[in-house]
């Protein structure tokens, strides 16, 4: 969807439209789940997909206005997505095996993973740009010295 220019230049020229829309649609969800306006399940979970698409269209009508800047955190991430995304997964797995055998809440087992995952994922992932083989493997490009 974003790689056709056309498409992209009408999501940012509908911005303020999809986001107002999107509003307006969840308020309409909001009082049939109440019960002031009678209808049917599925008309809601009809207007539920449509709500999606209109947030989806305005998030990125905001990225596409705000996010058009390059810095070294936005270099690091963009480089940074794919290895991280890729070892995530196992990463969960294998703490969460450990951490739902704990007695404590849910909400601390949730967050303690959340935070572990992230942390061991930047963790691995320094290690994996550094060696040029794992570079290669996880899809990391190689940057050319500015001179």
């Amino acid at each position: 969807m974003v790689s056709d220019s056309r498409i992209t230049q009408v999501i940012r020229r509908n911005l303020y439209i999809s986001l107002t829309a999107a509003v307006l649609v969840i308020i309409v969800i909001y009082l049939m789940e109440v019960d002031a306006l009678a209808t049917t399940q599925s008309l809601i979970l009809a207007l539920y997909a449509i709500d999606c698409w209109l947030f989806l269209l305005a998030f990125l009508g905001i990225g596409m206005r705000s996010l058009n800047f390059t810095n070294g955190l936005h270099r690091y991430a963009n480089d940074a997505v794919l290895p991280v995304y890729i070892l995530h997964h196992m990463i969960i797995i294998v703490i969460g095996f450990y951490v739902i055998q704990w007695d404590i809440p849910v909400v601390a087992k949730y967050f303690f993973v959340v935070f572990t995952v992230f942390l061991s994922s930047l963790v691995i992932y320094e290690v994996v740009r550094r060696i040029s083989v794992t570079r290669f493997l996880f899809g990391i490009k190689v940057r050319k010295l500015q001179t």
